[in-house]
């Protein structure tokens, strides 16, 4: 990931999680706020966002602010555009799958 990590309280995170990217209560208790912070990232604008991520190049049809934001993929918040990448969220859930907890 390209953009700056999210520096909010956990309860800060879980209530952006919940209100902006619809995740629900159900699922923030199956998975750690922890784990859900490490899949969101922050830019100043959506052209930064744009820059570092590839997206324009990899879906030059989704890349206007009002897609990006109406499909919530990505949100402002106190001014501050935050992406959550539900892709790295599902692989830290894959990549556990046949883990060994001693």
């Amino acid at each position: 990931m390209n953009g700056d990590r999210l520096e909010y309280s956990q309860a800060k995170i879980r209530n952006i999680l919940k209100k902006e990217f619809l995740i629900s209560e159900d699922m923030l208790k199956q998975r750690s706020i922890e784990e859900a912070a490490e899949a969101l990232e922050t830019y100043e604008s959506i052209e930064e966002f744009l820059d570092k991520t590839g997206w324009r190049r990899d879906n030059p049809e989704c890349s206007s602010e009002e897609y990006l934001t109406g499909n919530r993929i990505c949100r402002w918040v106190d001014g501050t555009l935050i992406y959550f990448s539900r892709l790295i969220w599902e692989e830290m859930e894959t990549s556990k799958i046949g883990e060994i907890h001693v």
